[in-house]
């Protein structure tokens, strides 16, 4: 029984090694507890992954909207769609805009990439 426990152990800490690893590489390993433009947590994280990334997969947003979500909910591509409109939504204000690429993802220009960066930042040093 004490080898199944610690073998249960390493490999949850495997597993946790992991998920710190796909947060740095889907570039959501800062800002996600900031809170611009009225977004919410969720939509924080689709953001950050558009700043930290020229193109983004809808495979890898979807990844990102759905990451700390209950693992029993699983709510189709259709979640993704949704978290963009709303994000479009609270950045056309600020004209930042989200790009789609048909069929393949989204990206966001330079331009706009830099002033979100200089949101959080803003709200960072609050």
């Amino acid at each position: 029984m004490k080898d199944y426990t610690a073998r249960l152990r390493d490999e949850n800490e495997e597993l946790k090694e992991k998920v710190i690893q796909l947060k740095e590489e889907l570039g959501l390993s800062k800002g996600l507890d900031l809170a611009i433009y009225g977004l919410t947590s969720q939509e924080m994280k689709l953001l950050n992954i558009l700043v930290a990334r020229k193109f983004v997969s809808k495979e890898a947003g979807f990844c990102a909207v759905r990451l700390n979500l209950d693992y029993d909910y699983w709510g189709g591509t259709s979640l993704l769609d949704v978290v963009i409109c709303k994000v479009r939504k609270k950045l056309k204000p600020y004209n930042i805009k989200i790009e789609t690429i048909w069929g393949r993802g989204l990206c966001m220009s330079l331009v706009d990439r830099a002033a979100v960066r200089k949101a959080i930042e803003q709200e960072a040093n609050k």
